[in-house]
């Protein structure tokens, strides 16, 4: 058997062909003379990135230490060095202020220590020990 299937009609789109072909290179050129200026330098107006409002942040907490960002400075502070972080929790180990530059504050667990104490340890042979 058989089957027999009618011409379907396709709509007419309404485009000539012939305006088609003008109106895409009228696009091209147009784009042309936009991608020109595009490649000029930009003139920046938004203003200028302001001052950080943190200056001290903990990150990176390992099983060894952790990283604090001082101002544009990492560092690192081990627990062998500093006994005292080693049982604190996350949340009052990141509650930390620097009151004036080179000092650092936990108020949680009550540490004061100076920024450069960290930074070289060597000179401050003295580690913390904890009492029990």
């Amino acid at each position: 058997m058989f089957t027999f299937r009618a011409p379907t009609a396709r709509r007419n789109s309404g485009l000539n062909p012939t305006l088609c072909w003008h109106r895409i290179m009228a696009s091209v050129a147009c784009n042309c003379a936009q991608s020109k200026r595009s490649f000029e330098p930009m003139k920046t107006r938004s203003a200028s990135l302001g001052a950080s409002t943190l200056s001290v942040e903990v990150c990176d907490v390992a099983p060894n230490g952790f990283s604090l960002v001082v101002g544009e400075e990492r560092l690192f502070v081990p627990y062998d060095e500093f006994p005292c972080f080693r049982d604190a929790p996350i949340k009052r180990l990141a509650n930390v202020e620097q009151p004036p530059a080179g000092h650092l504050h936990w108020p949680d667990l009550d540490i004061d220590l100076a920024v450069e104490s960290i930074r070289y340890p060597e000179r401050f042979p003295l580690v913390q020990r904890k009492t029990r």
